[in-house]
């Protein structure tokens, strides 16, 4: 399972931050703010990924099976309650923690709008032919 750390958010009205790791799109990623315009670019280490491609589709299912195992129980619950709220100041220690969650969450959301669901041969294909950075 891939590792999310360093979930943020900038103080430009919401530029998402998060770094994933064990996985097959290491990186860290960046989700332009919404006060920028639709749809919400999403950089990896500093370089913006074409819309909707083979990499966000990656991502995307790397991200969703993540929530899908953290995102249960009491998170669950916290991020329903998150949900509910207008304002987030002085926020309960329980809440508190769910708002990295969330902010996946968010992420997952803009990325699923732009990502076909249905199985795409030719996204599969260039699974293996798209170009990803590596490091060194």
């Amino acid at each position: 399972m891939v590792n999310v750390s360093g979930i943020d958010a900038y103080r430009d009205g919401g530029t998402i931050v998060f770094q994933l790791t064990g996985g097959r799109v290491d990186g860290l990623y960046r989700l332009r703010t919404p006060l920028a315009g639709f749809p919400r670019p999403l950089s990896r280490d500093d370089v913006w990924l074409p819309l909707g491609d083979a990499v966000e589709v990656m991502i995307l299912s790397e991200l969703q099976q993540w929530l899908s195992i953290v995102g249960i129980g009491n998170a669950a619950t916290a991020l329903a309650e998150l949900d509910q709220l207008s304002l987030w100041q002085n926020l309960p220690e329980r809440l508190s923690r769910a708002v990295p969650l969330w902010r996946i969450r968010k992420v997952v959301e803009e990325l699923s709008k732009r990502v076909s669901t249905e199985p795409d041969v030719a996204a599969e294909q260039s699974l293996t032919t798209c170009p990803l950075p590596v490091r060194e």
